[in-house]
């Protein structure tokens, strides 16, 4: 079993992240994969990592990365930021969580007032808001017709993450301006689309 645990930093109010080898310990392959990248914003630097308990998985793993992948060892840039965001990253983490939970909040209050059709609960962790967009009665393909043609917005359709009910997936980690701009172009899209 692999857990990608890249969100793992990003959890809110009193909920705690429970790494799964830590609760499931007693199976064999369990592996997780994570980076500090969506907590520290540093995706294009590298540095992902993998925990894998088992040393002879292990071994056959680096030994593929490095053989047959041509990945002997992260980008130094990446290492480094990965291990000085940790190092100073208490202030950081508590002052981020505290801002994404207020953009999750905003979701939450505007698609209540001005689009009830639109379900969203504030999720324990992350900083992707999965709207439930099925009341709307339309197929995946023309909310996103709609969404990007009428109000030019990159708000993602749930489908492309495999989700076969009408979801959205909107990134809340921006400036609360951009965010009040994102959801402005979800409205002005959805009402188009209601009254086409």
């Amino acid at each position: 079993m692999i857990s990608d645990d890249i969100h793992m930093d990003i959890i809110y109010r009193k909920n705690k992240y429970i790494p799964i080898i830590n609760v499931a310990s007693e199976l064999n392959n369990v592996f997780i994969c994570t980076s500090g990248s969506k907590t520290f914003n540093t995706p294009s630097l590298g540095g992902s990592y993998v925990i894998i308990p088992d040393h002879k998985v292990r071994s056959k793993y680096l030994s593929l990365m490095k053989d047959r992948d041509g990945l002997g060892s992260a980008p130094i840039f990446g290492m480094v930021a990965l291990i000085e965001g940790y190092n100073y990253a208490e202030y950081w983490v508590d002052e981020l969580r505290k801002y994404l939970y207020q953009n999750m909040e905003i979701v939450y209050d505007y698609l209540k007032k001005e689009l009830p059709l639109l379900h969203f609960s504030i999720p324990e962790s992350t900083y992707l808001a999965w709207i439930d967009a099925s009341k709307l009665n339309a197929s995946n393909k023309k909310i996103q017709d709609y969404l990007v043609h009428v109000g030019k917005v990159g708000i993602m359709s749930g489908e492309v993450y495999g989700e076969t009910e009408k979801f959205l997936r909107m990134n809340i980690g921006c400036p609360k301006e951009k965010l009040y701009d994102g959801l402005e172009k979800l409205k002005f899209s959805v009402n188009h689309m209601l009254n086409a």
